[in-house]
């Protein structure tokens, strides 16, 4: 085969280096989206099938909203109201991930644990500082500017793809 040959396995490799951008499909979304606000399981004590049903409600509200995309990266119209106003985001953003991020000593631990959270990678440097400075000029309200950073992480299409 052509890349056995020598002159031509950079090329391969090269064309094998990163795989396709595409949105996660709906399970493994929600899946991310309830571990990312502290709903990965079920908390002690819930009833047996009430995580379970959640879980698939919002399965199948994504499942509504989410069709296959020509491009890569780019949301729907319903999708993007989804993000900005579904209970789920919202509500998971306002949660049991907040409260264990407010306990936190400083800002940088705070956005640090958001980003381990959410991408699963620390902040770039220019990615902290911005979020530092936004919870600089939040100062008063450090709840509401955390559940925005967190709202806003979970948004990005870099939660919600395969890359």
């Amino acid at each position: 085969s052509t890349t056995r040959e020598p002159a031509r396995l950079p090329q391969a490799r090269a064309q094998f280096a990163a795989a396709r951008v595409r949105p996660l499909a709906a399970p493994v979304l929600v899946d991310a989206l309830l571990s990312a606000g502290g709903r990965g399981e079920p908390r002690p004590g819930e009833l047996p099938g009430l995580y379970q049903r959640t879980r698939e409600r919002l399965i199948a509200e994504l499942g509504r909203i989410q069709p296959e995309r020509p491009e890569p990266g780019q949301a729907t119209p319903a999708e993007a109201l989804w993000w900005l106003n579904g209970r789920a985001p919202t509500g998971l953003s306002r949660g049991l991930a907040l409260r264990e991020v407010l306990a936190l000593p400083t800002p940088a631990a705070q956005v640090r644990a958001l980003f381990l959270r959410t991408l699963s990678r620390p902040p770039r440097a220019e990615e902290l500082s911005a979020a530092k400075s936004y919870l600089a000029d939040h100062g008063g309200a450090p709840k509401a500017a955390l559940s925005d950073l967190l709202w806003s992480l979970l948004a990005t299409s870099e939660f919600s793809s395969n890359h």
